[in-house]
């Protein structure tokens, strides 16, 4: 690998990268050889390209960029030229030089770009410690022999149980060392990387002669995910022991910690991080997220909603309508469907971060894609509780309902992209809520979400 560069060309294109493929990418900076036939080339996933390599594999690198936002804007000229690949927040990770644009399949124009690495901040990866085996002699060019001492790695997918930390410590032995290595990515059953982190480092922190290391890990299935422990085991130098999310002492922890309970199986120190994620359900932060034509009554319930939690209830509760959003938010955004997609990411951005603070968000977007709903669920179930109410109001109610004329205009021609006549709706199949306004007041349509909310717990009143 290149050495660090920390300069970056004001002139070079930038392409943020995030998930698997910034995981990835993190650990190949930081010297991991990972086991591309095992992760495969997803979309998903970096791919190594060694036909593509020349004479050095090792500082070539294929990444897979189908989905990066901004990528197809500077595809033109970028053939031989350099790119810089930053995290989701615009700070550089690589730059990839002498880029070559890999062929594409399947209709894509291009699947993939590959060229040399430089890695453009400090890696987070280091071995375990090692030590001389013996001292050198003054002026001797030769390299000592080294050895390492007697060391149990582990690898975390959940926190630590009760009693746990102290069974691997007497594992390890006297003169020995504990080293636990902490995934930054979500765990395989959803809990965010930094709620991980933190509560193994209270539970290191309580019982001290323990290091605890983040390390960028995007988990993906059993079979890449014993892959890829291996890859980092040889990083470091020492076997990997992994704790398993399917442990049935942590299931149970799990469902305990999601219904609000005390998780009585939890190391103690582990409990508050466990608790400030997840605390009981009328105190949890939740995203209530209406979906529906334009016209089919999903901003007056989440108008109505909006009035009865702040009316009735001590929740703290924030409204952000489609319409709004669009003018205070995304107001340089088209129409057209990624910048659709980008307004609702945003929306569900900030939507995420009223839940992370333990506030109910109320969203009323049309959000006609699938996958872009899906992404923000993902958003938001790492910091608290979302619900999906599909409001199904037919198209033909909705365009008799049509008092501003927009649904006549798009069919004449007159606006493009418009959702239902020239653009498509993805109906939900994972609705919490399915409502159809057809002939029904207001007021019995928000008793429906209400009762939902009431059954579930986020709100009492």
């Amino acid at each position: 690998m290149t050495a660090p560069d920390a300069q970056t060309s004001a002139g070079t294109p930038h392409v943020a990268v995030d998930g698997a493929v910034l995981a990835d990418l993190e650990l190949v900076l930081g010297g991991v050889q990972l086991p591309w036939s095992h992760l495969g080339g997803g979309a998903a996933s970096p791919v190594c390209d060694l036909a593509d390599a020349g004479d050095n594999p090792d500082d070539r690198f294929s990444l897979d960029l189908r989905g990066a936002p901004g990528l197809a804007s500077h595809l033109p000229g970028l053939d031989g030229a350099a790119l810089v690949l930053t995290d989701p927040t615009s700070l550089p990770v690589a730059r990839l030089q002498a880029v070559r644009l890999i062929p594409a399949r399947e209709g894509l124009d291009v699947d993939a770009v590959s060229g040399t690495l430089t890695t453009l901040r400090p890696t987070t990866m280091r071995p375990t410690t090692s030590r001389p085996t013996t001292p050198r002699p003054p002026g001797d060019p030769t390299l000592p022999a080294w050895s390492r001492p007697a060391a149990v790695v582990v690898v975390v997918q959940r926190p630590l149980l009760r009693d746990e930390l102290e069974d691997l410590l007497t594992a390890v032995g006297p003169g020995g060392e504990l080293r636990v290595l902490v995934p930054t990515g979500p765990t395989p059953d959803g809990i965010p990387g930094l709620v991980l982190l933190d509560a193994v480092r209270s539970v290191a922190a309580a019982r001290g002669a323990v290091e605890v290391d983040p390390v960028p890990v995007f988990w993906r299935g059993p079979a890449e995910d014993t892959a890829l422990v291996e890859a980092l085991a040889d990083r470091v130098g020492s076997p990997a022991v992994v704790l398993g999310a399917e442990d049935p002492r942590w299931l149970a922890v799990r469902a305990d910690v999601l219904d609000g309970r005390p998780a009585l199986d939890v190391a103690a120190a582990a409990e508050p991080a466990l608790t400030a994620w997840r605390p009981p359900v009328d105190r949890r932060g939740v995203v209530v997220f209406f979906t529906g034509f334009s016209g089919s009554g999903k901003s007056s319930i989440a108008d109505a909603l909006v009035e009865h939690v702040r009316t009735r209830t001590r929740r703290t509760i924030t409204l952000l309508d489609g319409d709004v959003v669009r003018t205070m938010l995304s107001s340089g955004l088209g129409f057209d469907r990624a910048g659709r997609d980008l307004n609702i990411r945003r929306i569900g951005y900030v939507a995420a971060e009223i839940a992370r603070h333990h506030g109910m968000a109320v969203c009323a977007p049309i959000a006609p894609f699938a996958e872009t709903r899906a992404a923000v669920r993902r958003m938001v179930e790492q910091v608290g509780d979302f619900v999906l109410v599909h409001v199904s109001t037919p198209i033909e109610e909705c365009e008799r309902r049509d008092r501003k004329g927009l649904y006549a205009r798009a069919r004449s021609g007159e606006i493009a992209d418009f959702t239902g006549i020239s653009s498509p709706y993805e109906a939900p199949t994972d609705a919490d809520l399915v409502v159809d306004t057809t002939g029904r007041t207001l007021e019995e349509s928000l008793d429906e979400v209400l009762d939902l909310l009431r059954t579930t717990g986020w709100i009492t009143a």
